[in-house]
């Protein structure tokens, strides 16, 4: 299985926005820098699955949310 990384960020943005939670605190919750994240939510860059489970976990959405898209629907 192949993973759209471009929609997967597009979906961690999204995500982050309805949490108002700038890429720069993204990036401090999680530990990386912020250009990493505008890279992540680009496209530009393939987020790790243990690092997805990071977002996932400080922007209080589900795995499958942001890897297969159910966001769109809340």
């Amino acid at each position: 299985m192949e993973f759209d990384f471009v929609s997967i960020g597009k979906r961690i943005k999204k995500a982050r926005q309805r949490s108002k939670i700038t890429q720069e605190k993204l990036a401090e919750l999680i530990d990386v820098s912020n250009i990493y994240i505008y890279y992540i939510e680009s496209g530009k860059r393939r987020v790790s699955l243990p690092l997805l489970v990071r977002i996932a976990k400080e922007l209080d959405v589900s795995l499958d949310d942001l890897v297969f898209g159910d966001l769109e629907n809340h």
